[in-house]
């Protein structure tokens, strides 16, 4: 992750502690995170992702022992900024005095949160007293049959040992990324979820067949929902020429990674999440 990336990540997995088991580290960092998982193989560069934290959180969060998670956050040294202005400004967390150049965001899913409807890519919503998070469509594919992870036996995190945090299974987080494409989400969004999706289907290349499990045993999945996954992802990573493909590339070159020793290119990409894609496939047959 990079020490100052495994820092924040630490101070806020001890904010919200009392809540891990109703929330679920998302985004880029569970990308980072999905590194360390026992099936994961090595890949040759570090994690590229942001040191931000993206969590999502059921709507509505019951309060837990009487503690609220807004109190435990500003309790930790964070405070709110505000992104946005009027119906699209949502809330955020940095810690006091810029400590880190990161932020802590809550998201939940656009359906069934109250005051939602119609928000889709709008500001904030209350889901605890004082803690508001971003709507976000087809979030609550993540919180299908969910992966747990002791952070605590990752080099640098030693100070959580015994601590178990919630990710979504890989398969749920493919879907997902691949289904809110269409939710007006900003290109570089889009181009990094291509990589992250690639960089998945890479670490985990030895076990695919387990993770296309996870997908055929996810529950409640509208059935236009999987249509629409199985339909698109090829489309995106079909070819070396394909969206997702190239997005994926850009976003590698970018970093200023692209070099001799860790080359990466279109064919490799391609092939690389092929495979997954056939994994997929091969749990209708």
């Amino acid at each position: 992750m990079g020490a100052d990336c495994e820092k924040f990540f630490a101070h806020v997995v001890e904010a919200v502690r009392p809540y891990l088991n109703d929330l679920l580290f998302i985004g880029g960092m569970a990308n980072a995170l999905y590194r360390h998982h026992e099936l994961a193989k090595t890949i040759p560069w570090e994690f590229l992702g942001t040191k931000d934290v993206d969590v999502a959180a059921p709507s509505p969060l019951p309060p837990m022992r009487r503690r609220l998670l807004y109190d435990l956050v500003l309790e930790a040294d964070f405070e709110v900024v505000l992104e946005g202005t009027g119906d699209k400004c949502c809330e955020k967390y940095v810690l006091k005095g810029n400590q880190f150049d990161a932020d802590l965001e809550f998201l939940c899913p656009l359906s069934g949160a109250r005051g939602a409807r119609g928000r889709e890519g709008g500001g904030s919503l209350n889901i605890q007293k004082g803690l508001r998070a971003q709507p976000l469509q087809y979030l609550e594919v993540l919180f299908r049959n969910p992966w747990e992870m002791d952070v605590g036996e990752i080099d640098g995190l030693s100070s959580l040992k015994g601590t178990t945090v919630r990710v979504p299974n890989p398969a749920a987080y493919v879907m997902q990324k691949i289904l809110i494409r269409d939710q007006r989400r900003k290109a570089q969004s889009k181009a990094k979820d291509c990589f992250y999706i690639y960089e998945i289907s890479a670490i985990f290349r030895d076990d695919l067949d387990r993770i296309a499990g996870e997908y055929a045993r996810l529950p409640g999945i509208h059935t236009k929902w999987r249509d629409s996954f199985e339909r698109e992802i090829p489309r995106l990573f079909g070819s070396v020429h394909s969206e997702g493909v190239r997005s994926a590339l850009r976003v590698f070159e970018d970093s200023g990674k692209n070099v001799s020793h860790n080359k990466l290119n279109e064919v490799i990409i391609m092939r690389s999440v092929g495979k997954l894609i056939d994994a997929f496939s091969r749990t209708h047959k």
